[in-house]
């Protein structure tokens, strides 16, 4: 992760990193190690962020006091927001996962204002970049879809929200983006590290991600057992001709 981090230079000197904190392996993950990382980069703070989506009233009081509990732990902020997704689909005739992620990302944007973030820290794997590229191939995508999760992005600020205009310097980092789910699973056992929630949502194979991820991906697998590292080489290579091709 720390090579990661400086191959695409996602964190500077005072830094103030907001990480999305859901509860799941990854996000503990990546909150485990930033903090682990903080002396090594500088950072001037770290604050995590979990969003109720409104979609698993059985599941998120569980999240949220692992969450809180996790980061009080490692003496880092936290906080909690909750947005109603199923509305907001209806009422823009987005689908849940379109809707669940507009509302994930305006949270942050909101949160990244309150707490002076610089970076916000996302825990977006290797795997999900193989299954972005894989959902994008199956929808006809070009370059530009097929190079999948960028690294480091621009956080594109909302123009309604005038607050913002005047801190459009903030970007989305994704530290994990070079590390596989099987190795963060290792991490968190050598490490022993808390106990981690499942999102039952995930377990599901009616979202197309979810078909792919546990139906699809585990044959490809077999064919190829560096697949994930393959996809994400040919993802590294169409961003690079992707952002050449706009240069000329």
């Amino acid at each position: 992760v720390r090579e990661t981090i400086k191959k695409y230079s996602m964190l500077s000197e005072d830094d103030s990193v907001l990480i999305g904190l859901s509860g799941g392996t990854d996000s503990v993950c990546l909150t485990g190690i930033l903090v682990k990382l903080k002396k090594d980069f500088n950072l001037s703070a770290i604050n995590a962020v979990y969003v109720d989506h409104g979609l698993r009233p059985d599941e998120v009081e569980n999240e949220r006091i692992f969450c809180r509990n996790f980061c009080d732990s490692l003496g880092i902020g936290f906080i909690s927001r909750s947005v109603d997704v199923e509305s907001y689909a209806k009422d823009r005739k987005l689908s849940k996962q379109e809707a669940a992620r507009e509302l994930r990302y305006r949270i942050f944007e909101e949160i990244s204002v309150e707490v002076k973030a610089t970076k916000i820290a996302l825990g977006h794997t290797a795997d999900d970049q193989a299954e972005t590229f894989m959902i994008r191939l199956l929808r006809g995508s070009g370059t530009k879809g097929l190079s999948g999760i960028p690294p480091v992005r621009r956080l594109a600020y909302s123009a309604q929200r005038t607050e913002f205009s005047v801190k459009n310097n903030v970007s989305i980092i994704r530290p994990l983006i070079e590390t596989e789910r099987n190795e963060i699973e290792k991490f968190l056992a050598v490490n022993s590290s808390p106990h981690f929630m499942v999102d039952s949502s995930n377990l599901k194979t009616d979202y197309l991600r979810n078909w792919i991820r546990h139906k699809i991906m585990p044959e490809l697998k077999k064919k190829n057992p560096d697949l994930i590292k393959a996809i994400g080489r040919a993802s590294d290579i169409l961003r690079d001709e992707d952002a050449y091709l706009e240069t000329i």
